[in-house]
């Protein structure tokens, strides 16, 4: 859901086998509390004409000026990340889970909300989100990273105090994690503008200081990684990105910072491409599958945001990224009916590389996936705003979903068709969901901390 002046932040991506992924303004000044690349550039995509189903093809394009500028210079950052061992304390949750023999809800930490969750090869989980701290007017964040890979939960605040949206995390098989997130406003504010896009990453045993990838008004990442390299989606979040004067007698056109962007530090420095200029507040979604394929999935809405003022998608695109480094994109037709207002996307990718796209509208849910004869489309037996979803090595993909406060519970179902179950009774403020072979593991939170469960896919 989006509005006019404030958004509604989506959680990040759950995971395939790699990775996982996923905002108002900021009340902090931006003036650079972190560096930028000193090689962000750029780098203006090949023309790839997709392929589409039956006519529709989109071709990827680059601006050329949408060159952010290089800032050479690592600003120091006043404070260090720390992993603080949690102690587990032993309050339940108030239901009691049937179906599944789901293990008894496990609360991992006293405080934070839950955004994204990755569960590595050895089966450690990996858990980003956010935590504040202050009043309802008076209040600040900062970006937190939770994980059990030392045979017990810590805790790491990964960023200094201020506003930061819920950020989007990646892990890569050897264990290093990532993270993407957006500066954003943790008060209530209307009219205020999101960004700087930044990016950190614990390969080197800390937190790095976190990098300007996108530097202007982008929020909504989508991050996966494999063997160091690193592939982002993001997208415009401000108001207007459209640039021409029609009394002027200029003819309006996307600016360098419209629709979808895509990065990655491939050849050891960041560079960006303007990936679709035409459309306003995508959703975006990346997966990344163990070919080494980069696939996305996003919703189109063409147009100046002045003139179509609305969130609707129109369209629903897919691609991969070739050798070349551009992406073929094209329409997904038989997604038509899906036209309506929310439009948020994820993309699970399954043990054979095939994409599954998930795409939300308020409380209903469809999976889109390909077939021999095109996308076959069906529908998710979930009806609450938000999901998150994760696919288990035999194609059963399975889903949660939680509205935050507005009515309390977290539900889990499988694409199979059974009824919903309810992990909790809960008020959810944020949840993901993972897998492990056929284990499935969940994590939400709410006011009383982050909590967890597991069980065996049937």
């Amino acid at each position: 859901m989006k509005m006019v002046g404030k958004r509604t932040v989506r959680g990040a991506l759950v995971t395939a086998a790699l990775v996982s992924s996923a905002g108002c303004a900021t009340v902090i000044p931006v003036a650079s509390p972190w560096p930028t690349s000193s090689a962000l550039s750029s780098s203006p995509t090949p023309s790839s004409t997709a392929t589409s189903k039956p006519t529709a093809t989109l071709v990827a394009t680059s601006s050329p000026t949408s060159t952010p500028t290089a800032r050479p210079t690592q600003a120091p950052r006043t404070a260090t990340p720390v992993a603080t061992p949690i102690s587990t304390p032993t309050p339940t949750p108030t239901s009691t889970p049937v179906g599944l023999a789901w293990t008894k809800a496990e609360l991992i930490a006293d405080a934070g909300g839950v955004s994204g969750l990755v569960v590595d090869a050895a089966g450690y989980l990996h858990i980003a989100g956010v935590l504040g701290r202050g009043s309802d007017q008076e209040f600040e964040n900062a970006v937190m990273y939770w994980t059990n890979s030392s045979g017990e939960w810590t805790a790491t605040r990964v960023t200094d105090w201020a506003g930061f949206a819920a950020p989007a995390l990646a892990v890569d098989r050897d264990g290093t994690a990532w993270l993407a997130f957006s500066r954003d406003s943790v008060n209530d504010c209307t009219g205020c503008t999101p960004g700087p896009l930044l990016v950190t990453t614990n390969s080197s045993g800390r937190w790095s200081d976190p990098l300007v990838v996108g530097d202007g008004e982008f929020a909504q990442p989508s991050l996966a990684v494999l063997d160091g390299i690193a592939h982002l989606t993001y997208e415009f979040a401000g108001y207007e990105c459209w640039e021409g004067d029609e009394d002027a007698g200029q003819t309006p056109m996307p600016g360098p910072n419209c629709g979808v962007h895509y990065a990655t530090n491939g050849d050891g420095s960041w560079k960006a491409t303007q990936l679709d200029a035409d459309t306003f507040y995508p959703e975006a979604a990346l997966a990344l599958g163990s070919d080494g394929v980069v696939r996305i999935a996003y919703g189109r809405v063409g147009g100046r945001r002045q003139d179509v003022y609305g969130n609707a998608i129109e369209e629903l695109v897919y691609g991969t990224r070739g050798a070349s480094g551009s992406f073929d994109l094209s329409v997904i037709s038989e997604a038509e009916s899906l036209r309506s207002s929310g439009g948020e996307i994820l993309l699970l990718s399954d043990v054979n590389n095939a994409p599954i796209v998930v795409v939300s509208s308020g409380a209903k849910h469809w999976l889109v996936s390909p077939t021999d004869n095109g996308w076959a489309v069906r529908s998710l037996p979930l009806d609450r705003f938000e999901v998150r979803a994760a696919i288990t090595p035999d194609g059963q993909v399975h889903a949660i979903s939680y509205e935050s406060f507005d009515r309390p519970g977290l539900f889990y179902a499988a694409a199979s068709g059974d009824e919903p179950v309810a992990l909790t009774d809960d008020d959810v403020t944020g949840a993901a969901i993972g897998v492990t072979g056929a284990t499935l593991h969940v994590v939400w939170s709410t006011t009383s901390g982050i909590w967890y469960t597991s069980a065996v896919a049937n």
